[in-house]
């Protein structure tokens, strides 16, 4: 069992200032104002916050997903670890379906396989986007909806 010790620990329901974040086995066992009887880690001086889901990311230290490769995916999830991020949804580019399939699969491979935040699914971006609204999405890939003549959508 270890403790880390900070200035400010942000919880779920609370605010502790000067406390104690109890944890074993990277598990989190308790939160307190008391000092445990353990081996402590000092920050004083920071907080301690709830970890970050980045829920649409691209990529980040020169990786990106659309590269639907394991390596990508494992840097990125590492890179995020590094800034609190602890869990994620890359997400894919409009693209060639091709493409964006092989990124969508390799994200399902990597599912429970990454060093740094976990991740949880992915989010496929577009290519059914409005031009007018595509921001950096290419023109050439995107994709209408078609109207299926028995189905009436209400809006």
């Amino acid at each position: 069992m270890e403790a880390i010790c900070a200035d400010k620990i942000y919880g779920p329901n609370s605010r502790i200032h000067s406390g104690f974040v109890v944890y074993k086995n990277g598990f989190i066992t308790d939160i307190t104002e008391e000092e445990p009887d353990c081996q402590i880690h000092d920050f004083s001086g920071f907080s301690v916050i709830p970890g970050l889901i980045d829920i649409h990311i691209h990529g980040i230290s020169g990786n990106d997903t659309m590269d639907a490769a394991p390596e990508a995916l494992q840097e990125i999830s590492i890179s995020l670890a590094r800034h609190g991020v602890t869990s994620f949804l890359p997400t894919t580019l409009t693209h060639d379906f091709e493409k964006i399939k092989a990124a969508v699969s390799e994200i399902g491979r990597q599912i429970g396989k990454t060093a740094g935040a976990e991740i949880l699914g992915s989010y496929v971006e577009g290519p059914y986007l409005a031009s007018e609204h595509r921001g950096a999405h290419p023109v050439n890939y995107l994709r209408e909806i078609l109207k299926h003549p028995k189905i009436r959508l209400k809006f």
